[in-house]
Order: C-alpha cells, then structure tokens, then sequence
C-alpha cells in the first residue's frame, strides 16, 4: 500500500500525518505553523504504544452497582465495554448530574 499525508491536529498543534498499511509511520510540522512543537515527533510511537488504552473502561464496581458508589475506587479493575454503551453510560451520567450542577 503507498503512504498517503492525513493533515491532523493534536493539543501539541497542527500537522502532517504520514500514514501507511493504516498506521502512523511518521509526521511533520503543519507547513504554516510558525513555530511547530518538536513534540509532535512522539504522535506515531504514543499513537501504536502497547500500553496505551484501546478501548473504553469502566471500574467494575460502578457498572455492578450504578452510580455513586465510590466504594472500590482506586482498588478494582476496569472491564472493557463497546464504545456505544460507553457513550451511553456518559450521557446517563450527564443528564443525571445536569439538573443538580447544571450544565
């Protein structure tokens, strides 16, 4: 497969994307940007690190026992869920919290 450029744009600023095979194989300063981050440098190994959270997790508590229980925070693991019912449980989170805190 040939290597295409995928303008992009991360909190470190503007840039090219070189992307081949689907992955981030390197990049380069947006050609406007007058003073590009040299940060922009670590986007392809940050981008493919193993350790790096591919999907959404929530505590295992939380999604046994609903909101509001804090109770094995910082102790129990986070289980994987489908990005839909991610979505989900955040919009069920705001419109609970919205009434009380508002928007």
């Amino acid at each position: 497969m040939t290597r295409k450029v995928v303008r992009n744009h991360s909190h470190w600023g503007a840039f090219l994307a070189e992307v081949k095979d689907g992955r981030i194989v390197g990049v380069r300063p947006f050609e406007r940007d007058p003073d590009p981050s040299t940060l922009i440098g670590a986007i392809p190994t940050a981008v493919h690190s193993t350790t790096r959270i591919d999907q959404p997790m929530v505590r295992e508590g939380w999604l046994a026992r609903g909101q509001g229980n804090g109770e094995g925070r910082g102790r129990e693991r986070f289980l994987p869920v489908p990005w839909e019912r991610a979505l989900d449980l955040v919009a069920a989170e705001l419109a609970r919290i919205k009434p009380t805190h508002r928007p």
